[in-house]
């Protein structure tokens, strides 16, 4: 599982609205890398645009960097791996 990165090492955050309409966070991971790597690179886009330094990266994520609000993998929330 991949997550991104920003400067200061700290995984990037996400919200979805759930069918209920209620805000899910968690940690945006993918399954793939190359996914996770596009992502980032329009994110870093987005910043390069607004004349701002491009700070985010792909990292392995692991299971002990999972929070306890879940995860949002590849889209879809979860509340663990």
């Amino acid at each position: 599982m991949y997550g991104i990165i920003t400067d200061t090492n700290h995984f990037v955050s996400d919200n979805l609205v759930d069918s209920s309409g209620e805000p899910r966070k968690g940690l945006l991971v993918f399954k793939k890398k190359s996914n996770a790597v596009m992502e980032a690179e329009s994110l870093n886009e987005i910043r390069k645009r607004m004349k701002i330094s491009q700070c985010y990266s792909v990292q392995k994520a692991t299971p002990e960097d999972v929070p306890e609000s879940g995860i949002i993998l590849d889209g879809v929330w979860k509340t663990k791996l």
